[in-house]
């Protein structure tokens, strides 16, 4: 009975191995063939259609320099302010809401966050009337996934010369706090909740905040790549983490200038999301972060 219960149980192993094997096979599969995707998107931009990324259609932040200093300094009070303190109440808010388990728990403090800071755009944007997302519908479908294929190669090489370089450096590259908290998700509710956030509220806010205020306050006194630099390298800090850092200040860098040439803010929010959602999918078929 034992070399029986025994051989059941190297069989399901090697079977396990193969199904992990075939998993990890066709996650490897989607990013590389992403990648060559990418690559055939970013030849029109720089060959023929390579005047449309020196354009800028995206519009300077409305009123004067001073003005724009204050609506800043305005938006990024509140922000920050949420960001810092938000962490102080969310342990009792979990308790109110009866969220008593870890992941449930990790789950429910991102979406308080990003539930603040879209309240705070919200408020900014009724007490300011500054925010004109300015989008087209056809222009999102047809630009928002190209600019996302174009980015993916970018960012990925990128992402491997950092990764090398904090290799060499004795620091080796560690995953995202919310790569943690995806992977700590047990149910397909509560993972389904996550995408939502990852693929669309996240986007959405990131975008208005480091593209549509920030890259845009920031345009109106500064040259444009150095516009598009700062906003990039605070949407990379913003995410504190030094594994992602310069790969995620390339793809801010990326989403400012696409942001710039086709002067739809939601062109950038699609392929954010696309991004997003990607780094998902590669997470559950075994690739990595």
């Amino acid at each position: 009975m034992r070399p029986l219960l025994a051989a059941a149980t190297l069989a399901a192993n090697a079977a396990e191995g193969t199904s992990d094997w075939q998993l990890h096979k066709a996650g490897y599969t989607l990013e590389y063939g992403l990648v060559l995707a990418g690559l055939v998107a970013l030849l029109p931009m720089a060959f023929p259609g390579r005047k449309r990324w020196t354009r800028q259609l995206a519009p300077a932040w409305p009123g004067t320099s001073d003005v724009a200093i204050v609506d800043l300094a305005t938006f990024l009070f509140p922000w920050l302010a949420v960001y810092c303190l938000d962490g102080l109440f969310l342990a009792p808010l979990a308790r109110l809401a009866h969220v008593e388990s870890g992941a449930g728990r990790l789950l429910f403090s991102v979406l308080v966050v990003e539930g603040s800071f879209l309240a705070v755009i919200v408020l900014f944007h009724l007490l300011r009337r500054r925010l004109s997302p300015n989008s087209t519908p056809l222009l999102t479908a047809r630009w928002g996934p190209i600019v996302f294929l174009a980015a993916w190669p970018v960012v990925f090489a990128v992402l491997l010369g950092w990764q090398w370089l904090l290799d060499k450096c004795g620091h080796p590259a560690t995953d995202q706090d919310l790569v943690d908290q995806f992977r700590a998700l047990s149910t397909w509710s509560s993972r389904g909740a996550f995408i939502l956030f990852a693929s669309v509220l996240a986007p959405f806010t990131e975008e208005i905040i480091f593209r549509g205020i920030i890259y845009r306050t920031l345009k109106r006194t500064l040259p444009r790549w150095l516009a598009a630099l700062l906003s990039a390298v605070a949407f990379g800090a913003a995410h504190a983490d030094l594994s992602s850092l310069v790969p995620l200040i390339a793809l801010g860098f990326i989403f400012a200038l696409a942001y710039d040439a086709t002067g739809c803010i939601a062109v950038t929010m699609v392929a954010h999301g696309l991004f997003n959602l990607n780094t998902i999918v590669a997470l559950l078929l075994g690739v990595g972060s």
